[in-house]
């Protein structure tokens, strides 16, 4: 069975086109969610206080969903109960969460409460110096990114236009068959969508393989180019959830309209896509479930090295690492920043905020 501690996710991502968020989807308040909405500046504790309520989640086996940041995958974002339809969120730039129905679904934490404001004032020069060099430098990776998405189209679009759709439309029924996924429903299956993997300061990492690794059948969809996995797994998700099935899919933060992964917990089953655009190793010898894009596109796109698009990978991944230095360098400064606020905050303060808020979402 997957984990049923934890699993760990991203929900925003820097992007060719800026920050994608998907905060405000991961919860509705018609579905009688309980939602806490932190605010505060950087070094406030937000991170700390959603980690320790992680922490008592596991200890009373609840089960948490931990969202980490991309700016820096060591911190939280949001802790997710989904069992509990509870969920706690760092709500600041430039992930902005406010409330939509105050009070009847989210409450603000405010750790402003805990902070001398009389100190920040005096270091404001500081303060304001810092976030915009921060900002500049994220506004950097963006425009990396976006030199990253030229050769990524450059790799995906001819092999999305060969690809055989209705061979990949016969594969996604063999697949549900195979696996005991083709049995009716007269309810249709909840879309859950999560981040698996991000650009971070770090490269490119993927927070969910080990949540991942923990599920009982594991079928890797290995794709040189993403483009054909991108539309199997569509196929397959809009299959199991007509039937009934409820799925997790982990969209690319770079191409949201393709899946990267689809997660089945209650069936004990997930496909996920291994592309050496990822930086991994396509490598499927030996593995029974192993499905190769290759199958469903002409032969010449199998045969040679193909020099051309060798290139266009090492570039993809160059402007990639490039997106990352950028992030690794706004860390850097927002360490800093972090420092502008620590000294101002009452800790203690925060520790009984965050207490009193565990209190209310694990009581």
């Amino acid at each position: 069975m997957p984990n049923t501690h934890y699993s760990d996710f991203f929900l925003g991502a820097n992007s060719p086109t800026g920050f994608r968020s998907m905060f405000t989807e991961s919860y509705s308040a018609d579905e009688g969610w309980q939602v806490y909405i932190i605010k505060g500046g950087p070094g406030t504790g937000k991170s700390t206080l959603m980690r320790r309520i992680a922490d008592l989640a596991a200890e009373q086996g609840i089960f948490s969903q931990r969202i980490h940041c991309s700016s820096d995958p060591d911190s939280l974002d949001a802790v997710i109960l989904p069992h509990l339809r509870r969920a706690i969120y760092d709500g600041t730039a430039p992930h902005v969460l406010e409330p939509q129905l105050p009070g009847a679904c989210e409450r603000l934490v405010d750790l402003g409460q805990a902070w001398d404001a009389d100190i920040l004032h005096s270091r404001r020069e500081d303060i304001a110096r810092l976030s915009a060099e921060c900002s500049a430098l994220h506004s950097q990776a963006t425009q990396m990114l976006a030199c990253a998405e030229v050769f990524r189209h450059r790799l995906s679009r001819p092999a999305a236009l060969a690809a055989d759709r209705g061979k990949l439309d016969r594969a996604a029924d063999r697949l549900c068959l195979r696996f005991g996924l083709d049995r009716g429903s007269a309810s249709h299956g909840r879309i859950t969508r999560r981040l698996a993997s991000a650009v971070t300061p770090k490269g490119i990492m993927n927070t969910a393989e080990e949540y991942i690794a923990s599920f009982g059948r594991v079928v890797p969809v290995y794709d040189s180019t993403c483009a054909v996995s991108g539309i199997l797994l569509s196929a397959l998700r809009d299959r199991l959830t007509r039937r009934g099935f409820n799925v997790i899919e982990c969209p690319c933060s770079q191409q949201p309209d393709r899946p990267e992964h689809i997660l089945l917990p209650e069936e004990d089953i997930c496909f996920t896509v291994r592309s050496d655009i990822h930086g991994e190793e396509l490598c499927a010898d030996g593995d029974e479930r192993a499905i190769r894009s290759g199958r469903f596109l002409p032969p010449e796109f199998s045969r040679g090295r193909h020099p051309e698009r060798v290139s266009d990978c090492r570039e993809l991944l160059r402007f990639t690492g490039l997106a990352a230095d950028c992030m690794r360098r706004a860390k850097e400064i927002h360490d800093r920043l972090e420092n502008c606020y620590r000294d101002a905050m009452d800790f203690d303060m925060v520790r009984l905020m965050g207490d009193r808020t565990a209190e209310r979402m694990l009581g």
